[in-house]
C-alpha cells in the first residue's frame, strides 16, 4: 500500500483542524462557523483527490477547480453584493482548471 502525498496529508490535518474550529465557534454561538465548515470540507476533500490521483497534472487541476469551486460557495453563501469577488475568483479559478486539463490533453497527444 503506498503512502499518501504529504500535500494529502498536510489538506487532511488542515481540514481536521478547521472542523474542529467550526464545532467550537458553533457551540460559542457564531455564524463564521459555516465558513469554516465549508473550508474545512473542501480541504478534506482536496486530500481525497490528492490521495486518489497519482500523476501531478491532472491532480494540480483537480485541486485548483475545488479550490475555485469553494470560492465560489463561500461567496454565494456570504452577502452576495459584498463578497461578489470571491464567486468571480472561484469562476477564474475553474476556467484556469480548465485550461490546465486541456493543456495536459494537448501535450499528451502531441
Amino acid at each position: 500500500m503506498s503512502r499518501a502525498p504529504f500535500s494529502s496529508r498536510v489538506f487532511a490535518v488542515l481540514g481536521a483542524l478547521l472542523l474542529v474550529a467550526a464545532v467550537v465557534l458553533a457551540v460559542l454561538g457564531s455564524f463564521v462557523y459555516v465558513h469554516m465548515a465549508a473550508v474545512g470540507t473542501i480541504s478534506v476533500a482536496a486530500a481525497l483527490m490528492l490521495g486518489g490521483v497519482h500523476r501531478a497534472f491532472p491532480r494540480a487541476a483537480a485541486v485548483i477547480s475545488l479550490v475555485g469551486v469553494g470560492l465560489v460557495l463561500v461567496g454565494l453563501v456570504l452577502v452576495p453584493l459584498t463578497y461578489l469577488r470571491l464567486v468571480y475568483a472561484g469562476w477564474g479559478l475553474i476556467a484556469a482548471a480548465a485550461i490546465l486539463v486541456v493543456l495536459g490533453r494537448d501535450a499528451s497527444t502531441a
